[in-house]
């Protein structure tokens, strides 16, 4: 006995002498009966359709050898409330959109698919079952298509089940990207024979594919290797293609979606001098660290900087030479409308080799990826009743 349930294959094996007398020759001590119960499960099931083929290998009349089935029962776990994929955090499930979906219905046509040398994908049948390609797409064939006017995305997932029947070994089944592989995976045939596939080997395998993309249009096609010569071919169902919107209020960058970013992050330091120095070199005199970020900052003016993972807190350290008796105040600025100083700090220079050194942390509500930043630093000079800036 032979249960195809989409990609698991389950074989159950059996003998005259198993079982017991229930509707058999009752006479016939080789002719017993069994009732087995099968329970199969599937983890990660993302696909819109389920294949489910049941068959055996008897060879004899039914009178002798039989099989059949009853109470069959199929049973989904359902994900959270509006979430597509039952993986995704709770928080994220709406942020997926189908754009594009093809042959999960009995109707099927080429859906402008072509293969090989433009010429539109055809269908065929295989257990009964319609998928395009099949037994008209051989090994080493591809097929492609253009899927135009995407909306602003930054991910996408590319799910469908693909049949392959015939003689694999190892064989590659490749997805491309504007004729760039994104995804690939070795094809080996089952050992069973399906009678009802024109007495071919058949193996089903979802594909399941995720990769960051943000272009509009996208030349995607899908092909095999033909390394050795034998009798196969493949084919394709049940086809759905997603992308990442971004949220309500959050923005798309060249690393994706962010919430918006920290419209205001400054550190401002400001020196008080009793004579004249030279503002030039007192202008070279900070310097700001950040570990998070393996930023050093020595020159003034406006920075940009891209964090390619979350952080919970980033945290700056400042250093200033100040002169000796002298007082440095600064202050650290986090915040979306910038009218309030959330750090501030003022310290007391003991000596003119001193250095001082601030440590500012900011906490982040959420997962932010890039931060701007503007350093100030203001020199104040007092020369008896005059004061320049």
């Amino acid at each position: 006995m032979i249960i195809v349930f989409d990609n698991d294959v389950t074989q159950r094996s059996f003998s005259g002498l198993e079982g017991m007398q229930i509707c058999g020759e009752m006479s016939n001590i080789d002719s017993l009966d069994e009732n087995i119960m099968f329970n199969i499960s599937l983890a990660n099931h993302n696909s819109q359709s389920l294949v489910l083929i049941m068959t055996s290998t008897l060879d004899e009349p039914a009178i002798n050898e039989s099989w059949g089935v009853s109470g069959i029962r199929i049973e989904i776990q359902e994900c959270a409330k509006d979430c597509v994929f039952c993986t995704d955090n709770t928080s994220l499930c709406s942020i997926w959109m189908r754009v594009a979906s093809y042959w999960n219905t009995t109707l099927i046509t080429s859906d402008g698919w072509q293969m090989n040398n433009n010429q539109p994908l055809t269908i065929s049948e295989c257990v009964g079952i319609k998928i395009v390609g099949g037994f008209n797409l051989q090994k080493g064939s591809k097929i492609y298509k253009i899927i135009e006017s995407i909306p602003s995305h930054y991910k996408i997932k590319i799910l469908f089940k693909l049949w392959t029947i015939g003689e694999w070994q190892n064989e590659q089944f490749i997805i491309m990207i504007d004729d760039k592989p994104i995804f690939q995976i070795p094809i080996l045939s089952d050992n069973f024979i399906f009678s009802k596939c024109q007495s071919q080997k058949v193996k089903i395998t979802n594909i399941d594919t995720l990769l960051f993309n943000q272009a509009k249009t996208i030349n995607l096609s899908m092909k095999t290797e033909n390394l050795i010569n034998d009798l196969a071919y493949w084919g394709v169902q049940s086809f759905d293609f997603f992308i990442v919107k971004c949220s309500n209020g959050w923005i798309l960058i060249d690393i994706g979606c962010i919430p918006s970013p920290l419209e205001c992050s400054q550190v401002r330091i400001t020196q008080y001098f009793n004579q004249q120095i030279d503002l030039v070199d007192s202008m070279n005199s900070f310097k700001i660290q950040s570990d998070e970020i393996a930023q050093i900052i020595e020159d003034i003016g406006e920075n940009q900087f891209i964090i390619d993972e979350a952080v919970s807190s980033i945290t700056f350290q400042i250093q200033v030479k100040c002169q000796e008796k002298q007082i440095v105040k600064s202050f650290f600025r986090n915040c979306d409308s910038c009218n309030q100083e959330q750090y501030k700090f003022s310290n007391q220079c003991r000596n003119q080799s001193n250095t001082l050194i601030y440590y500012a942390t900011f906490l982040q509500i959420t997962e932010y990826k890039r931060i701007n930043n503007k350093y100030f630093l203001n020199q104040i000079r007092n020369t008896l009743s005059i004061k320049s800036q």
